[in-house]
């Protein structure tokens, strides 16, 4: 049954994935840019896609009429295999974390490539990427920490690939869609946006409340995830949908609010590092510049180094960085 080889042949590149030494997964440093997919995912999502679409095309037999409802039903069976496999993750999270912290190492790993292949290859397929997102979004709000933190980091992957308009959506069967490139009843929307905006949308509204999670940890994923919302790329979703700018605003405010008020100096620090910037980000940049907490300081100095030019600094400000920056604490 074709729907039975299609399972299996995602079974089989997660499980390769997993088991690949060479695999380099996204960590959670400072840097904006790495908590954007790693090059080995996108490479395995890659590698999947092609063997799925030469599997597909061997074994179409419909005529071209029928080619999109056809990969709209592949695309269905694709979700439903890598949701098992997601599924199958978050599972082992819930159950492996019940022994002692020294063993977390064991699992890990192995969960976040899953979840990081699944992302890769959800933001090159409308069908796929709403699926993943929406079960990230209903495991956001179970009682397990260990896994909100790790579907927030799913929401923040997706956003990333989402947003990174070099990336268009790839067809299973490697033929161009009626109508996808044709502009819907929205002026200067591409059909193809539709579902990217969806998922924006979506993932917004589940990563906005994790931002003030009880779980210190929690809010630091939901802070770097929140990163990517702010990517260059992602402005133009931004500028087309009013709630979808509504929501990134909301974002915004609460992690200006965090850069000064979250109790977790390391959720401060990197608050600092996942605002764009503004005249108001600028503010709380210096202000965070006199916090008790060095690392704090330290991040404040270094993005106001690389984003903020002195043309920008009026001199009482410039007097303020060097006289509070230099003071010994």
């Amino acid at each position: 049954k074709e729907s039975t080889t299609i399972a299996l042949i995602v079974y089989s590149h997660f499980t390769a994935y997993q088991r690949d030494e060479a695999r380099t997964t996204t960590s959670s440093s400072s840097s904006i840019t790495s908590r954007q997919l790693s090059t080995s995912s996108l490479r395995a999502a890659a590698s999947l896609r092609d063997e799925l679409s030469q599997f597909t095309l061997n074994n179409n037999t419909e005529g071209e009429d029928e080619d999109i409802s056809r990969e709209d039903n592949l695309s269905h069976e694709i979700a439903t295999a890598i949701l098992h496999c997601v599924d199958c993750a978050m599972s082992t999270i819930h159950t492996a974390s019940k022994t002692t912290k020294s063993s977390s190492s064991q699992w890990n790993e192995s969960v976040t490539s899953i979840l990081e292949l699944a992302s890769a290859f959800a933001t090159r397929d409308g069908i796929v990427a709403r699926a993943l997102v929406n079960r990230a979004i209903e495991y956001c709000v179970v009682e397990k920490d260990l896994v909100r933190i790790e579907s927030v980091n799913v929401l923040g992957w997706c956003v990333g690939g989402v947003c990174d308009g070099s990336k268009a959506a790839v067809s299973i069967l490697k033929k161009k869609k009626k109508g996808k490139d044709e502009k819907s009843g929205r002026s200067g929307v591409n059909v193809d946006s539709d579902w990217k905006l969806e998922c924006l949308i979506g993932a917004s509204k589940a990563i906005l409340p994790r931002l003030t999670d009880k779980i210190a940890k929690v809010r630091s994923a939901a802070i770097a995830a929140s990163s990517t919302f702010f990517l260059p790329s992602g402005a133009k979703f931004i500028e087309t949908s009013p709630d979808y700018a509504k929501l990134t605003d909301s974002i915004q405010s609460t992690l200006l609010w965090l850069i000064s008020n979250d109790s977790s100096a390391s959720n401060r620090a990197l608050a600092t590092t996942c605002i764009p910037t503004s005249e108001e980000s600028i503010e709380y940049w210096i202000e965070r510049v006199k916090d008790v907490e060095g690392k704090v300081r330290e991040s404040a100095l270094d993005v106001l180094r690389e984003n903020v030019s002195e043309g920008n600094l009026s001199e009482d400000s410039m007097v303020e960085i060097l006289r509070t920056g230099l003071t010994k604490r």
